[in-house]
């Protein structure tokens, strides 16, 4: 129960989780919305569904992966909702997970693989001019789509310019935000279970 506390209900959770997930999708233009919480519903499953993949594969990167993505997921429904805490279910499943990798101090655990996942989405925005005008030119050498940027705040938002295909065959939606060719992945070889 203290756990459950710590992770979804002190203040302290709020400032850890809340507020930089709060951040990210204000950067983003995401506003607070139930259509937005509906639809990161959808986004918790999947979520979900890749923690027991990697959990039956045995590939304990993409467990912590999935473990920090639930975590901004829940919090950015929470966002979106106005709810004082990540939804029930959502907390349950966390506490699961928590349970599958069990690490010596899965509170710190949870902090450092959430902090991971933060830094590599907001690696997702430019933070130059500069960095944006070669991030646009990489969409059109690279996949010959057309992007845009928009400065928000210190970050400069790329996002798709109009419906269109890439090269790569996948399709590019009106509005997505794309990453920034500086864009990283987390890393979590520095986390100790």
């Amino acid at each position: 129960m203290q756990l459950r506390q710590q992770l979804f209900r002190d203040d302290s959770a709020k400032s850890i989780f809340l507020e930089p997930t709060a951040q990210w999708h204000q950067l983003a233009g995401n506003d607070a919305s139930h259509q937005h919480g509906v639809n990161h519903l959808f986004f918790y499953d999947e979520e979900a569904k890749e923690f027991f993949d990697a959990y039956q594969d045995n590939d304990l990167t993409e467990q912590l992966d999935a473990l920090g993505d639930m975590l901004f997921v829940a919090w950015g429904i929470t966002h979106h909702l106005d709810l004082p805490e990540p939804m029930a279910a959502s907390q349950m499943s966390i506490l699961y997970v928590l349970d599958k990798l069990q690490p010596q101090d899965p509170l710190a655990v949870s902090q450092a693989v959430f902090e991971e996942v933060v830094r590599s989405n907001f690696s997702k925005f430019c933070p130059t001019e500069e960095n944006a005008r070669q991030t646009v030119q990489h969409y059109a050498d690279t996949l010959d789509v057309d992007v845009t940027y928009d400065q928000v705040g210190d970050f400069f938002v790329i996002r798709c310019a109009s419906d269109q295909t890439g090269r790569d065959g996948k399709a590019y939606r009106k509005d997505k935000i794309l990453k920034s060719v500086d864009f990283f992945e987390p890393d979590f070889s520095h986390i100790q279970l």
